[in-house]
């Protein structure tokens, strides 16, 4: 092998090297596959009393759903349930979910509503991908938070003459707090800026809001800073985090002389050198290729010398 060769060899090594480390660290921080998730949205709501507000239960990802059944539980102390919207059977409901003549049923009882559908017949074809199930209307009656917990389970279409299996899914609560907080980034660096926001209802300033915040699964809450509301009842605060980590932030605050909680927002903060650590190891990689080659390169023009001698 002459020294040419052995440099071009050593040109395209350092250039598949460095793509493919480029490509890892690209793909290093990418989600799994989509799973089904049976959830409220929106995820948070924001009402003041006599005040009226609007959830979906939707579904994503799923496939070969033939039947379903969900329960949604609120706090009846707080919330009044007032009108449901059924969304069976995407031939007259587009954004629904099933297909065919679907059987349902609905019940209504205190804090807790149901429905259960499930397509007819072994022809109808199965629903695959995302949609509404239910449209649930309430109305605020009193101060306070709560969650709007959902549960569900899902059956797929059985082949003739078996029994329906079980879909494997998570849920997703929904939450209803007179208190709306955002999060400027869900995904940060150690030391970036995050902007901690919102409002209250009714919009009132000088408001007293504490900011909260907890590792995941830690029991816990520290307060992150303190902050009172603008004349339209906003307001906002700076959050620089110091350590890496996966932490959920909430905001509390005594409205119309009651202590209330906002729903909780997630921030993943990672370590600065997350990306540059692949660049080195990039480059390590590449430089011990480099070596390699050239030891070796030298190595068989010395013999080729030595043969021609």
């Amino acid at each position: 092998m002459g020294l040419d060769e052995g440099m071009s060899r050593i040109k395209k090594m350092f250039l598949f090297t460095f793509a493919l480390g480029i490509l890892i660290a690209l793909t290093s921080g990418t989600n799994a596959a989509p799973q089904t998730i049976v959830k409220v949205e929106p995820y948070q709501n924001v009402a003041g009393l006599d005040q009226q507000f609007t959830v979906n239960i939707t579904i994503t990802e799923v496939q070969n759903l033939f039947g379903l059944e969900v329960k949604v539980y609120w706090n009846t102390s707080i919330l009044q349930l007032l009108d449901t919207d059924a969304m069976l059977g995407v031939e007259s409901h587009p954004n629904g979910v099933l297909y065919g003549n679907v059987f349902a049923d609905e019940t209504n009882k205190s804090g807790e509503y149901r429905i259960y559908g499930a397509s007819i017949g072994q022809q109808t074809p199965s629903f695959n991908g995302s949609g509404t199930i239910v449209r649930l209307s309430f109305n605020v009656t009193s101060t306070g938070s709560c969650e709007l917990a959902v549960q569900a389970t899902l059956y797929s279409k059985p082949p003739v003459g078996e029994p329906a299996t079980q879909i494997d899914h998570s849920t997703q609560n929904g939450y209803y707090s007179p208190i709306y907080i955002h999060v400027s980034a869900p995904d940060v660096v150690v030391g970036e800026s995050v902007n901690v926001s919102g409002y209250v209802i009714p919009p009132e300033g000088g408001v007293n809001v504490t900011i909260l915040y907890r590792r995941l699964n830690e029991f816990n809450w520290l307060v992150l800073g303190n902050t009172r509301t603008g004349n339209q009842g906003n307001y906002t605060i700076e959050w620089k985090p110091r350590e890496e980590g996966t932490y959920q932030i909430r905001a509390i605050a005594a409205i119309q002389n009651y202590q209330e909680e906002s729903a909780i927002s997630n921030v993943s903060v990672k370590p600065k050198s997350e990306f540059w650590w692949y660049i080195y190891l990039v480059i390590a990689i590449v430089s011990a290729i480099v070596i390699v080659i050239l030891v070796l390169g030298a190595r068989k023009l010395k013999a080729r010398k030595a043969k021609k001698s």
